[in-house]
């Protein structure tokens, strides 16, 4: 269910009152655009329109004849918003664009190429959001999400209401002894998910299997004295044959989740996320790699966008980490 302006009395767009828009053939993207007047906000977001779809000038007959099928369509200018305390930047407008679902060709990596494929490289331009269309959020081949979503991981960790705590093992150096008595501690005080941190793969000091089996087994031991249910979910950050492999391994051991990295094993290993998510209850994602895209006020993801929207469609159920000091201005 997404949001299209009705205009009010007034001409300003910052009076227009909004009307509920359920349209199952159209999804939104949310763009903020830095701009000295609404005017030249409507043309960056003309000139989007085209770019992220036709990638030719509007006035070209072959565009003209596909236009009304492929074209996005501006459906809401809110502005100007307010600026960042010290930016440098003029003015700031949220423009709501309007894609046809065929644009995406049913397949998740064209999808996110209609949201932010060109563009990304222009200046002055930044995703805030993604609505999907009625039609898309059906669409579970497409984008399946959690399997169980927050009430089925809240069950899994026998916990109805009170807050979730995660946690991670580290620092990288530690042995996978070392790291096991910590997980047991973590466990045995109250934390309801442990995951390795990132940095933890298959080191020297703490290969992938012996610390899997060993966190494993100290979890277990810690659930079965205090009667809770934490998880431990090892970090699988290995090349993308293996993934699987380890998988399979840390199930073997009892964990009850794994951590991966889209940013580097890749956001679209569909064969590989399906059987993750069918052989476990749930899995975390972590931002590394991916946080580039988010520290300059332009040419990047949202951290709505891209750590919640674009995240949670494409399975995960949680994000494990917290970015501190470094977040873009919300607008």
């Amino acid at each position: 269910m997404l949001a299209t302006p009705m205009m009010g009395n007034g001409t300003n767009s910052n009076e227009r009152k909004i009307v509920l828009l359920e349209h199952p053939q159209r999804f939104w993207v949310d763009y903020i655009i830095e701009a000295s007047s609404e005017a030249q906000a409507r043309s960056v977001a003309k000139e989007l329109c085209l770019e992220q779809t036709v990638e030719l000038p509007g006035h070209i007959e072959s565009v003209q004849q596909v236009e009304a099928y492929t074209v996005g369509t501006i459906e809401r200018v809110q502005g100007p918003l307010p600026v960042p305390p010290g930016s440098k930047m003029i003015c700031l407008y949220r423009v709501s664009i309007a894609f046809p679902n065929d644009t995406t060709g049913g397949e998740l990596p064209q999808f996110l190429n209609v949201v932010f494929g060109n563009t990304s490289l222009k200046k002055g331009v930044a995703v805030d959001n993604v609505h999907l269309s009625p039609n898309l959020e059906n669409n579970h081949q497409m984008f399946p999400g959690p399997r169980f979503g927050i009430d089925g991981l809240r069950k899994l960790l026998g916990i109805p209401r009170a807050p979730l705590l995660c946690t991670a093992l580290k620092p990288m150096g530690s042995s996978s002894q070392e790291l096991a008595s910590m997980a047991y501690d973590l466990a045995k005080g109250g934390i309801d998910i442990i995951k390795d941190d990132h940095g933890l793969s298959n080191q020297v000091w703490a290969p992938f299997e012996e610390r899997v089996k060993l966190c494993s087994e100290a979890v277990k031991k810690a659930n079965q004295e205090t009667g809770k249910k934490c998880i431990y979910a090892p970090c699988c950050n290995a090349p993308t044959q293996k993934i699987v492999e380890y998988a399979y391994y840390a199930k073997k051991c009892g964990a009850g989740a794994i951590m991966l990295l889209p940013g580097i094993s890749g956001v679209f290993n569909y064969s590989v996320y399906f059987f993750v998510l069918f052989l476990f209850l749930f899995f975390l994602t972590s931002h590394l790699f991916l946080s580039s895209l988010l520290f300059t006020p332009f040419n990047r993801m949202g951290h709505r966008s891209l750590f919640s929207s674009l995240s949670r469609i494409q399975f995960a159920h949680t994000h494990s980490s917290c970015i501190v000091g470094r977040l873009v201005a919300a607008y």
